[in-house]
């Protein structure tokens, strides 16, 4: 029983990292060729063309004698792979070749088309003589051999040529100049006479490539020191992976890789954004998406933590009674950096929202500190200055913001009524520990400035008295 589990846990362990650094494969085909051509030749003559033969027609292959001389065929075959179609940095992995085919007095494919390949370069579309020359000698010189004796069955040739083959490397050399020519040479030609006809609608070309391996390294940067690690998304398993930083990664062209910076506090830091060759990422969530390309080549990507502070207090201020303290009044946090989401497309992992996280409701005064729990929610602290910069006043995004409700009526257990309170805007204690874009707005975005700060949302209420003393109360909420 133990070596079973033990097979099953490598087997699993196995099938993991497989599929966590697999290749990604894109497919050209089954496509038929763009140009055809069929070229005839006597012991005496040049090589001699009709033109352009159509897809709907047939080429004839082989050897033949009509009136005492002696007429060698061969057919040629041109692609086009265009960069939009086939990138020349790719790399082949299989090319495949289909065609039909019959003997003129065998319509029936049972007597078998032994072909030779060739690598014929140059473009069927000129007719032009010396062309036509360069067509027939590539089409039997031993350099330009792709494959001997290609042979099918029942009138269809169907053949895969992996790595290492010569089609596989004459096509990937031709990627270079958006063309592929392949000419079909009959194996026996110079010694049997035989004839067969290619039907040009079934030659068809089908090529499996992928996109070179791109080395990305992953950090996670405190203070200048690489630090814990960075979790990488395996589909396998069904969770994030965790990996020792740094660690360089070799990942497919065009793969997305979905990477996840530490979301527990290291020596009163937490994770702040991820950056690219010490670039910020403007998306701030994490786990985040990276779709590889060629642009990430020997690129760093880091997640980057920054210093966290817990000292800070968001609440209602009543001018009528300054530190009054009632049971049910609400403030409005919105934090970009707050783990509440669970993404369903990667195993309902929590993760931040970034700029689209909500505003959440909260009793003032809340405290967004290191540990406290807010029905699940921890804030773990707060960056300082972190989306304003007080050089040229501008507001980037990610920020914090604040909101207050217009009206709140609020039961005041000092006067046994409930009151109506209505918002006169926002300010800092002590005075600029933090800044408000709309300082009087319902809704700001705001920044902490230094650790302590108070933000306040302004409230004048009705029918109460000015003298805070008739309302001062020395119990403090405390909530759980």
């Amino acid at each position: 029983m133990r070596n079973i589990i033990f097979s099953v846990i490598v087997f699993v362990s196995f099938l993991s990292e497989q599929l966590l650094f697999a290749q990604t494969y894109y497919t050209y085909g089954w496509t038929t060729s763009t140009y055809r051509r069929e070229l005839t030749i006597t012991s005496t003559t040049y090589p001699t063309s009709s033109g352009l033969s159509d897809i709907s027609s047939e080429i004839l292959v082989g050897r033949y004698v009509l009136g005492g001389t002696t007429y060698y065929s061969r057919s040629f075959y041109q692609w086009n792979i265009t960069n939009d179609l086939i990138p020349d940095n790719v790399i082949i992995d299989t090319v495949q070749i289909r065609y039909e085919y019959y003997m003129y007095s065998d319509p029936n494919g049972n007597h078998p088309l032994q072909a030779n390949f060739y690598n014929c370069i140059n473009d069927l579309q000129s007719g032009d003589q010396s062309n036509l020359i360069t067509l027939w000698n590539n089409s039997e010189d031993p350099n330009k051999r792709i494959a001997s004796y290609q042979v099918g069955s029942q009138g269809v040739l169907e053949k895969t040529y992996g790595p290492g083959s010569n089609m596989v490397y004459f096509i990937q050399s031709s990627l270079q100049s958006d063309k592929f020519v392949l000419g079909i040479q009959y194996y026996y030609e110079n010694t049997y006479d035989s004839v067969w006809y290619i039907k040009n609608s079934t030659v068809k070309l089908r090529i499996v490539y992928r996109y070179p391996d791109i080395p990305v390294i992953v950090d996670q940067q405190l203070n200048n020191t690489s630090v814990d690690s960075v979790g990488l998304w395996n589909m396998a398993l069904n969770k994030f992976e965790r990996f020792s930083v740094p660690k360089q990664f070799n990942w497919s062209n065009n793969s997305t890789k979905v990477l996840q910076g530490a979301q527990n506090i290291i020596n009163n830091q937490k994770y702040n954004l991820w950056k690219k060759r010490n670039v910020a990422v403007s998306d701030i969530k994490n786990h985040h998406e990276f779709l590889i390309d060629t642009s990430y080549s020997n690129a760093t990507l880091t997640s980057q933590f920054s210093s966290t502070y817990s000292s800070l207090t968001i609440k209602n201020e009543f001018l009528e009674s300054p530190g009054l303290n009632p049971i049910n009044d609400n403030i409005h946090f919105k934090d970009p950096w707050l783990i509440d989401y669970p993404d369903s497309l990667y195993g309902n992992t929590k993760r931040n929202r970034g700029m689209d996280a909500p505003f959440k409701q909260r009793p003032s005064p809340f405290y967004p500190d290191y540990t406290t729990s807010y029905y699940g929610d921890v804030y773990k602290g707060v960056f300082l200055n972190q989306g304003y910069n007080p050089v040229n006043q501008t507001w980037t995004p990610p920020y914090y913001s604040v909101k207050a409700d217009a009206v709140q009526d609020i039961q005041l257990q000092q006067t046994g009524r409930t009151h109506r309170f209505y918002f006169q805007g926002w300010s800092a204690s002590p005075l600029g520990s933090a800044e408000f874009q709309y300082p009087n707005a319902l809704e700001t975005p705001v920044v902490f400035k230094q650790e302590g700060a108070t933000v306040q949302a302004n409230l004048k209420g009705t029918q109460l008295s000015n003298n805070s003393n008739a309302y001062s109360k020395g119990n403090q909420r405390k909530f759980v």
